[in-house]
């Protein structure tokens, strides 16, 4: 993008915006009358100053962009600064990190950090934090997203650990949860999408400073949710809000949730409340972890106490429970599975104890019927283009003081592996990630 103004005969300022790729970032052009400093801002690592003067400066210096075939847009206006031309003043006032399509082409390749696993496996185990190169000038329909926030879902340490052999390939990238800012653009992305925050989904890659995607992976996020309230708004509260759409129709009084503790059973939790249901948790029993506000549960089983699974079978009630969320598994899950109504829906969405349900579970004929809930089947429906009315009614619960997750731990990208190896079993609250320190 290349801003220059010059001083009019009447006194105002006229500017011309284009936004283009000269070089290696958005240069900003201002000159008087015999010369032009051109400077592009300090990026991060892409900063180049260069300079430029003459006679008729700016019709030189947009010919020359439109030789290169990257003039974006031409924009003409009056008064104000670059902060002006931004729909969003906090958070696009500058352009954030003014870069084209080009700003990440033509420059030598520059190194940025990134949480790397090398091979499957624990995460403890393979993560490093190191310097990979950066990302290549984004393509047809692509970005580049300067990472602002992430966190460490579990679905992240199954991925390393290398259960979706078919799908996962090694060295990667972690991180499925995240929130940044639009960089820089490729050809047939909306010029208005330059510093945009966004939750980029579609892919693992969080973990890093700059990610590459396809802009349709791109969910736009309300300016008025901060980013460690936005980092948390894909995993857990989108399969919430979903789960609990779906299965709990009217008419569904008794539920079970499983690892009722965990982020995801507060949202359960909190969702099931507003249809006037209280359901039995089940928990480990970890020492130092209760649910987030006991009123919102009939009943929490916790399953290293003796007698646990006559508690839970009286907690439930003699016919059953209409639906039963489990994304623990094993031995667990299938005591769950067997408490559920025979006209029920047995829910299962994770396998946090690693152990697959039991095979009665898909072979008992009287049972519940088992639903295998696959959030990335439905967000990868149709190449992402739903992605903006999926998140509307979680955007706005987030907006409403619902839905939110606790922070615990509060780390930069460089300290990520000796945190995950050290970190203590049965803390309270998520790791959030700076990943610029």
């Amino acid at each position: 993008m290349i801003s220059s103004s010059r001083q009019r005969p009447d006194g105002g300022l006229g500017h011309v915006v284009a936004a283009g790729h000269v070089g290696q970032a958005l240069v900003v052009a201002q000159y008087g009358q015999d010369e032009a400093v051109a400077r592009i801002p300090p990026s991060n690592r892409y900063a180049r100053p260069c300079r430029l003067g003459g006679e008729g400066f700016v019709r030189r210096l947009l010919c020359l962009t439109l030789n290169l075939g990257v003039c974006a847009f031409v924009r003409c206006h009056r008064t104000g600064s670059v902060r002006d031309t931004s729909p969003s003043q906090e958070h696009r006032a500058t352009l954030r990190r003014m870069g084209g399509a080009d700003a990440f082409r033509g420059r030598e390749v520059v190194q940025v950090l990134a949480a790397v696993a090398d091979s499957p496996g624990r995460l403890a185990d393979v993560l490093t934090i190191r310097d990979v190169d950066g990302p290549a000038a984004p393509g047809e329909g692509e970005v580049v997203v300067r990472m602002l926030a992430a966190t460490v879902n579990p679905s992240d340490e199954v991925t390393i650990s290398g259960a979706y052999g078919s799908r996962t390939s090694f060295p990667m990238v972690p991180g499925f949860e995240g929130v940044g800012a639009i960089d820089a653009i490729g050809p047939g992305v909306p010029a208005a999408a330059l510093g945009r925050r966004v939750l980029p989904l579609g892919s693992a890659g969080n973990w890093q400073q700059y990610k590459r995607l396809g802009y349709a992976w791109c969910v736009p996020v309300p300016d008025d949710l901060p980013d460690e309230v936005a980092c948390f708004a894909y995993i857990n509260p989108l399969t919430a809000t979903l789960m609990v759409d779906r299965f709990c129709r009217p008419g569904v009084r008794d539920v079970v949730v499983t690892a009722a503790t965990s982020a995801i059973g507060r949202h359960l939790a909190e969702l099931l409340a507003d249809r006037g249901v209280t359901p039995v948790g089940v928990v480990r029993g970890t020492p130092g972890r209760g649910v987030a506000d006991p009123s919102r549960w009939r009943a929490v089983v916790a399953t290293n106490e003796p007698g646990w699974r006559e508690r839970l079978r009286a907690a439930v009630g003699p016919r059953g429970a209409d639906v039963t969320f489990d994304c623990v598994g094993g031995g667990v899950g299938g005591e769950a599975f067997a408490l559920t109504a025979g006209h029920g829906a047995f829910v299962h969405y994770g396998l946090l104890s690693g152990a697959p349900l039991p095979a009665a579970c898909f072979t008992d004929g009287n049972g519940a019927r088992v639903e295998l809930f696959r959030l990335r089947d439905i967000v990868h429906k149709d190449g992402g283009q739903h992605l903006p009315g999926l998140f509307a009614p979680v955007f706005d619960n987030l907006r409403r003081g619902r839905l939110h997750t606790a922070v615990g731990t509060r780390i930069g990208l460089g300290a990520l592996a000796d945190h995950v190896t050290r970190r203590a079993a049965g803390r309270a609250g998520k790791i959030l990630i700076d990943p610029q320190r």
